[in-house]
Order: C-alpha cells, then structure tokens, then sequence
C-alpha cells in the first residue's frame, strides 16, 4: 500500500533531482526545485493523464513483494539453522 501512495513522489523527486540540479543558483535551491517538480508533474499529466503519473508502478510493486519474500525466506532460514547450530526445537513450526 505504501508504494502506490508514494509511487509518484518518488518518481519525481528523482527526476527533479536528476534534471534539476544543473540549472539552479545556490541561493534558490530549493524554489528552483519546487518549480522543477512542479513542472515536471503538470508535464507529465498533460502528456500521459493523472495515470501517467503512477506509470511504471507494476515493476515496483513487482520488485517490493519479491524484495519482500526473499527477505522472509532468509530470515526463516537463518533462523532454523541457529535454532539447529544451538540444539533448540522451534516453538512453532507450519
């Protein structure tokens, strides 16, 4: 759930850092950056719609489930094998 809501923060915070930092004076750093995210957001749905805004989510969604099952399964491995190492029994086992 968190990625889709922050899905399209996230896309334009990297693009307006991307595209941003060359063009901005020190002392307007962070309007100039505003006004980049900004622009690149109206752009953005002005060429693709309000769903281009969540364009790519698929890939991330993909990503943060299958980052999210390998972390479980090394967690449960590593576990069982310090349970083994120390002689314990698990409490619950499925």
């Amino acid at each position: 759930m968190a990625s889709v809501l922050s899905y399209e923060s996230l896309v334009h915070a990297v693009a307006g850092a991307v595209f941003g930092r060359h063009r901005l004076n020190p002392e307007n750093r962070t309007l100039g950056s505003l006004r980049n995210i900004l622009y690149l957001l109206h752009q953005r749905v002005r060429r693709f719609g309000i769903m281009g805004l969540y364009k790519g989510l698929e890939a991330k969604l993909l990503q943060t489930v299958l980052t999210a099952a390998l972390m479980f399964l090394v967690y449960e491995k590593l576990t069982a094998a310090t349970f083994t190492v120390m002689g314990l029994k698990r409490a619950h086992q499925h």
